[in-house]
Order: structure tokens, then C-alpha cells, then sequence
């Protein structure tokens, strides 16, 4: 009898702890989410404020890129490829600039290169940067 007991917490123990990855809200998210443009996620602050440049990147989906910083009114821009890569039950995008540009950070090299790595978390746009808390965070725009 204590075996069946055993048997029966053993089994609803199991059951119990079966992992759900439908809850997990980065699986969910499909690479047709990245297309479109993502804004500074405190872009409506920046414009009010002349003095503080604000970036936004519009992803296309022949997979080239523009990423645009405006500062006092003024618009420079540049341009890649990317890419779709899957990490950590995570999808990310793995950019190409067309030429080095001192707009990537990276925690290990600092200012400079071309090539960046973007994922998004909780819904907004953040690069690989986020770890050294240095990252601008970006929000879809409508």
C-alpha cells in the first residue's frame, strides 16, 4: 500500500513539474515582430528637449536596416544588413553596419565596430550592451 502511496506523489510530482514554455513571453515573439520601426522608448522627453539627441531604427524585411539619430534638429544616418539568430530560447538580431561607426557600444571593445547585437525583453528593443548598463531602450512604434 505504501508503494502505490509513493507511486501516486511520485507521479503528481511530475505532472507538477512540467515546464510550460507557453508562458514564456521571449518564445512568443516571432521575427515578423522586428520589422517596422523602433523609436527611443523616452523619445517624446528627447524631443521636447533640443539639447538631447534621440535614435530610432527601422528594420525592413529585405533585412537592411537604417538607424537614424536625431540631434537639434538634425538627422544623420546609417545603414546594414541583419540577421535573425536564436540564443537561449531567445530570437535576436545580429546587425551588420555598412561601414564602423562609434554608435555601437559593446561592454568588452567600447565605442566603435560594425556589428551589434539587439534582443528584445519585455517588449522593448535592447542590445547586448544592457549588461554593462549602457543601453538605450527602443519601443515599437505604431
Amino acid at each position: 500500500m505504501k508503494k502505490i502511496g509513493l507511486l501516486i506523489v511520485l507521479l503528481i510530482s511530475l505532472i507538477s513539474c512540467s515546464n510550460d514554455d507557453s508562458k514564456n513571453i521571449e518564445a512568443k515573439i516571432t521575427i515578423n515582430d522586428y520589422y517596422g520601426k523602433w523609436t527611443d522608448f523616452d523619445e517624446a522627453r528627447f524631443k521636447s528637449n533640443p539639447n538631447i539627441w534621440y535614435e530610432y531604427y527601422i528594420f525592413n524585411t529585405d533585412k537592411t536596416f537604417t538607424r537614424s539619430r536625431v540631434d537639434k534638429g538634425v538627422t544623420t544616418t546609417v545603414t546594414g544588413t541583419f540577421e535573425f539568430s536564436t540564443r537561449d530560447n531567445r530570437s535576436d538580431i545580429i546587425l551588420t553596419y555598412s561601414a564602423p561607426t562609434n554608435w555601437i557600444y559593446n561592454c568588452s571593445t567600447g565605442f566603435g565596430g560594425t556589428s551589434e547585437l539587439l534582443y528584445i525583453h519585455d517588449g522593448k528593443l535592447n542590445n547586448a550592451a544592457s549588461m554593462c548598463d549602457f543601453s538605450p531602450i527602443y519601443k515599437k512604434a505604431k
